[in-house]
């Protein structure tokens, strides 16, 4: 994409190696630390941002976009102006028309479909929200 929109970026030492989590959604766990969200039930597992580099040593620190835009890993396909939400491994997934509130991610800026759609990255905005009434957005 040849957009660009200015991001809120914030560094975190990290719980464990997290190299396979770039592009992901990520945690904030109860020691300061950014973790990969399965590891993490600390307020549910609620989405900090999405992690930007792929340290694996305590040494280093993540790099997380809290806000504005950033890749992302998907999980499904997902069209262009659609939002998102994270899964439970952090990768992004079409938010589901359902009752109730759902914890969103952003808006996917570009489409994603094909045969191999997991692991696929797209640009999208996040905006994570955690009270979104998803019988309210069509």
């Amino acid at each position: 994409m040849s957009k660009y929109a200015g991001s809120l970026y914030y560094s975190f030492g990290i719980a464990a190696d997290l190299s396979a989590s770039q592009w992901r959604g990520v945690v904030v766990n109860g020691n300061e630390q950014v973790a990969a969200r399965a590891t993490v039930t600390i307020n549910s597992g609620a989405v900090a941002g999405i992690l930007q580099n792929a340290p694996n040593t305590s040494t280093q620190m993540a790099r997380v976009c809290m806000l504005g835009s950033s890749k992302l890993e998907l999980g499904d396909s997902i069209a262009a102006g659609a939002i998102f939400r994270f899964n439970t491994i952090g990768v992004g997934i079409p938010l589901p028309v359902t009752a109730g509130a759902v914890p969103i991610g952003g808006l996917a800026l570009e489409g994603y479909t094909g045969a191999s759609v997991t692991g696929g990255l797209i640009e999208a905005f996040i905006r994570v929200d955690y009270a979104i009434d998803s019988t309210s957005v069509s």
